[in-house]
């Protein structure tokens, strides 16, 4: 009896060193190239009075949650992991969205990645 409970206490402690030593963590995201801040202001903005958008964006995105990695502007969602041909469409409004039509300016992000609201990618696409 003793036996077999030192060989689960040895089994369970090599297990749990296996877990701890091979988990490995996702990289630190890269420096904003762009003002996230002014992404967000301007969604919220979008949202208010839509044209780029829809309605569903505004409820779909969340848009103080909207982070940068590098020059991809990285969009949190509400979209569960299956809704791969919305997320594309949100992706794409963003796309065009990516000129601040008030100013002219480019609001400087790259690329886009869209997330599922479990935090995996549901959608990409490059602004061009």
């Amino acid at each position: 009896m003793l036996r077999r409970w030192l060989a689960a206490a040895v089994l369970a402690a090599l297990l749990g060193a296996c877990g701890a030593s091979s988990a490995s963590r996702a990289p630190a995201p890269a420096p904003a190239t762009f003002d996230i801040g002014a992404v967000r202001a301007y969604v919220h903005n979008e949202c208010r009075d839509p044209f780029v958008v829809d309605a569903d964006f505004c409820l779909q995105v969340r848009i103080d949650q909207l982070s940068a990695d590098g020059d991809t502007l990285v969009v949190p969602t509400t979209l569960d992991a299956t809704a791969g041909v919305r997320a594309h469409v949100i992706c794409q409004m963003l796309v065009i969205a990516g000129l601040d039509t008030s100013t002219g300016q480019a609001l400087g992000f790259k690329s886009i990645g869209i997330l599922d609201r479990d935090g995996g990618r549901a959608s990409a696409c490059d602004v061009s």
